[in-house]
């Protein structure tokens, strides 16, 4: 049995059960084995196993690797060998975080890891995902540092300055990339239903600002925003639950479908706990209905 078929079975057959921690043991043989391409075939049969996001978790890692200075030109070209059979299992938003990546790096003047994220984009024929200007990714990096101050120690004196300076990013007609959609909205969703202690005033009139120019499409990630595990740990408490309410009142007319306008009315005047009400039948299946029209 070959080297890399020993792998295979040690390794790339954890794979299976959709592990992320069991994938470390693929990369540990990517930096150190050298692959051929009838061998980086064997693994791709793997990689169709695999659920969607741990795809698109070892393509991250993968990028990480090929883009450090200390990386080996062997392992690059493993990577390299690899990289156009993950890619071809990811979606569109996948495929696009791949761009914004790329774009961080050149917003941050990291030369030598740009080359090297332009090169993994070459190989996989995905320049087309960069997005133009580094204003995508000034905007995910203030929703990430304004996530930071809202989850950390003194968030009401913090807050602010990272709202601002997102409003100000924005401005009067937000336009944002779709594969963005998700994590500005997701953030907008958290900061404003509180952390359960107490409302940032001094950001409060800026996410409502941001909160009223959603549009339609934005406004229904927000409505089913409670299925997610970090708002609904939140609604367990009376003042999110509160907040939560105040946000579905100010974005309801952004969707006029009757589904949306349905479950809106549902999450508003439910005898269900809200961080429990994602658990109800009734209230799944027209999450998924809806869920549905998102994606298309």
């Amino acid at each position: 049995m070959s080297k890399l078929k020993s792998c295979t079975n040690e390794a790339i057959a954890p794979l299976e059960s959709a592990s992320l921690a069991d994938s470390k043991k693929l990369l540990a043989k990517v930096k150190t084995d050298k692959l051929s391409s009838t061998e980086a075939k064997k693994i791709g049969l793997v990689f169709d196993k695999l659920l969607p996001e741990k795809i698109e978790k070892l393509a991250t890692s993968l990028f990480e690797i090929y883009i450090q200075s200390e990386t080996t030109s062997q392992t690059q070209q493993n990577v390299r060998i690899l990289i156009p059979k993950i890619w071809a299992r990811l979606d569109e938003y996948s495929r696009h975080k791949f761009g914004i990546k790329y774009t961080k790096l050149v917003g941050s003047n990291e030369r030598e890891k740009e080359k090297l994220a332009r090169e993994f984009l070459q190989v996989v024929s995905g320049l087309s995902y960069i997005p133009k200007g580094i204003r995508t990714a000034d905007i995910e990096t203030t929703i990430a540092n304004l996530l930071v101050a809202h989850r950390g120690t003194n968030n009401f004196h913090k807050e602010h300055i990272f709202a601002r300076k997102l409003e100000k990013l924005l401005g009067r007609s937000p336009k944002i990339l779709p594969q963005v959609d998700d994590d500005y909205v997701h953030c907008l969703v958290e900061v404003f239903v509180t952390n359960g202690k107490g409302v940032a005033w001094l950001a409060e009139d800026k996410y409502k600002s941001m909160l009223a120019r959603f549009n339609s499409h934005q406004a229904l990630i927000a409505i089913l925003s409670f299925t997610k595990k970090n708002i609904a740990n939140r609604l367990k408490f009376s003042l999110c639950q509160q907040k939560f309410r105040e946000l579905l009142e100010i974005v309801k007319n952004k969707v006029t479908m009757p589904a949306a306008q349905e479950l809106i009315s549902e999450l508003q005047y439910c005898e269900i706990p809200l961080d429990k009400i994602k658990d109800d039948l009734r209230i799944k299946r027209k999450v998924k209905y809806l869920r549905q029209i998102l994606a298309t």
